[in-house]
């Protein structure tokens, strides 16, 4: 059987979050927060969900410390831990599990050694932790379905490009072999040629048109098929115009030449080749967004405001842990158990977006109250709010003291008038708009609006 542990590594002012066992096997012994991962459950979910059991704190991860794995009685044993960084330290615990939940230095750990559970895999993490010594967590996304779904249309576009190109060749060596078009049997469609400009010089045989659909539609597609095993972009790039040429060589086609099976095949290939080499682009763009939570080290200095979240791919995120970091704010990122990720997600947002539904959010479990200000950054979904964002604005007005809006979107406009509808939400009215055009993770205008 194997079992997957997550655990967290919390600091604050060079002390560490250490909780004692009191399970039977282990009764006594000091060790990170962990537990073991659940069916369904995310790993960033798990980690968060059993440091908040065991110690009631809230926290954020940061990057990961320590993977490893025994074997222990037939049972096998993956461990996660994670570097964590404290959003809300307020320790709570169930005394059937937890014992004693308390800070130490490092020397006291080190001192303690013999009463450590796993001692050599917690001063290891601490030791990664103080040198920074730790993995970034995109490593997690490496299955994320936008990488998956860039390398499925990649292979497609590939596929495409090299079986237009490998045609092409076919068919203009078929042309320098037999001129007279036999050999592919067109040998009856020259004098529907003539009709074209120099007819009587380049189309008494079928040399020039050889030449034409080597360079154009043959050598053109082999060399973006190059390019794409690659993984550059220019190849993805060079698909989609080879995609149009050949749409616009069938259609030449279909202007001089009788209608046929053949061009119109190629043709619906072309348009295809054009389609998945355009979403290709996109998803590759997309795959290469970076975002690493240790550069924010200002988050979290600032007990007087925090900025609430949510993002479905990571662009908002980043505008999030921008602005917290600007300020030095709390952070707290929004959850639902709605599927938000992925085409079919990307879809159902839209449809929640249109018709301005709430889509119901985890409890955050944090007192806004006590934040003077509150910075909601939200995506617009469909000329409208977010969502998730606007469960929240309904759930937790009453805790709102006052407000700035950060929106992301893909397009020009600084969305006044969804501001004006949110604080008719929340019933106050903000005290500043930030509009940010964001296009796969890049801004391209910021929209301030003067209040």
């Amino acid at each position: 059987m194997t079992n997957i542990v997550i655990g967290g590594l919390i600091e604050k002012e060079n002390n560490f979050l250490l909780v004692q066992e009191a399970k039977e096997k282990c009764k006594g012994k000091w060790n990170i927060p962990a537990g073991h991962l659940e069916v369904n459950e995310s790993v960033i979910d798990c980690l968060k969900r059993e440091i908040k059991e065991e110690t009631g704190c809230d926290i954020i991860p940061t990057g990961i410390l320590e993977i490893g794995n025994k074997v222990l009685e037939n049972d096998i044993f993956l461990s996660i831990i994670f570097g964590t960084k404290l959003i809300d330290e307020k320790i709570e615990y169930n005394l059937n599990e937890i014992l004693v939940v308390k800070w130490f230095s490092y020397d006291e750990i080190i001192k303690m050694k013999n009463k450590l559970r796993s001692p050599e895999i917690i001063l290891r993490c601490i030791e990664n932790y103080k040198a920074g010594k730790t993995v970034n967590l995109d490593v997690l996304n490496i299955f994320k379905e936008v990488k998956m779904r860039y390398k499925r249309t990649k292979k497609i576009l590939l596929f495409w490009c090299l079986f237009v190109g490998i045609g092409a060749l076919y068919g203009s060596i078929c042309m320098f072999i037999d001129p007279t078009g036999k050999l592919l049997h067109m040998d009856t469609l020259l004098p529907y040629f003539s009709v074209l400009p120099f007819s009587d010089i380049l189309f008494q045989n079928y040399i020039f048109s050889g030449i034409s659909l080597l360079i154009v539609n043959g050598i053109s597609n082999l060399i973006a098929s190059y390019l794409i095993i690659k993984d550059k972009k220019i190849g993805f790039i060079l698909g989609i115009i080879f995609g149009i040429t050949l749409m616009v060589w069938i259609t030449i086609q279909f202007i001089i030449l009788p209608s046929n099976f053949l061009s119109i095949s190629y043709f619906i290939i072309g348009l295809l080749q054009f389609i998945i080499g355009l979403i290709t682009v996109i998803f590759y763009i997309q795959s290469k967004f970076v975002f690493d939570i240790n550069d924010y080290k200002n988050v979290n200095k600032n007990k007087g405001s925090v900025v609430v979240y949510f993002s479905r791919m990571g662009y908002t995120k980043k505008v999030a842990y921008e602005k917290a970091n600007e300020i030095g704010a709390n952070i707290i990122e929004l959850k639902t158990k709605e599927k938000t990720d992925g085409t079919l997600g990307f879809w159902w947002c839209g449809r929640f977006g249109m018709h301005q539904w709430r889509m119901d959010i985890e409890n955050i479990n944090i007192d806004l109250k006590k934040y003077k200000k509150v910075y909601i950054v939200s995506p617009i979904w469909v000329f409208n709010i977010c969502a998730p964002i606007r469960d929240f604005c309904y759930k937790y007005k009453n805790d709102i003291n006052s407000h700035e809006y950060i929106f992301t979107h893909f397009m020009k406009s600084s969305f006044v008038r969804v501001a004006d509808q949110t604080d008719k939400i929340i019933g106050k009215k903000r005290e500043d708009l930030t509009s940010i055009c964001v296009r796969f993770g890049k801004v391209k205008k910021v929209f301030k609006v003067l209040q």
